[in-house]
Parts: C-alpha cells; structure tokens; sequence
C-alpha cells in the first residue's frame, strides 16, 4: 500500500524548529523515530517531554537559548547522541543516564 504523507514525514531524519516562540514540544515528538537531528534552538522551552527519550536514533540535540533548567531524567536512552548543545539555558545539572550516552564528544 502506497504510504500516506504522515507516514513519510514520521521517516523524516532532521527536525528544525527554531525561532517558533515554542513553549512546548508535544508528547507526539516521540513519533519521529527515524529523527537523527533535533534544533529547537531559540524558543521558550522551559523543559523538553520525557517523550524525546524514545527518539533512539537521535544522535543531535541542540536547545541552546530556551529557559530549560533540566533534561529529561531518562535522556540517556538516547545511546547515539554525539552532540547536545543547550548553552544559553538556566541548567542546574545534568541527569546521570546521559552517562550511558558512551558516543558524546560535545556537551
């Protein structure tokens, strides 16, 4: 059977939402499996949903000028990140599970 658009877009590996005025990212994030790359740079985001901990082919994730004091507890199920960047933030420490993210070379 032919896909559906939603279904391509669900396949899409780069998500680029910065400069939205985002407060919030939805729960729904988690349907971007294939999502290798994630830029919500420059937004109002004062977390990101524990939801983004599904996203396990992520190996991007760049946040910086938000109002995020903390990343998702579980972040560290996200085992190929390479590169988080969330400079310009109000973090207050980091969650230990980012520890089993083994391939980070920068933080």
């Amino acid at each position: 059977a032919p896909s559906t658009e939603m279904e391509d877009l669900l396949q899409m590996e780069y998500l680029l939402l910065s400069r939205n005025s985002l407060s919030r990212l939805p729960p729904s994030i988690s349907g971007f499996e294939a999502l290798r790359a994630l830029t919500v740079d420059y937004n109002r985001l004062t977390e990101l949903p524990m939801e983004i901990t599904k996203l396990t082919n992520l190996e991007e994730l760049s946040a910086t000028n938000n109002r995020l004091s903390q990343l998702p507890a579980q972040i560290g199920k996200c085992c190929l990140l390479v590169r988080v960047n969330v400079q310009q933030n109000v973090m207050e420490a980091l969650p230990e599970s980012i520890g089993a993210c083994t391939r980070l070379q920068t933080l």
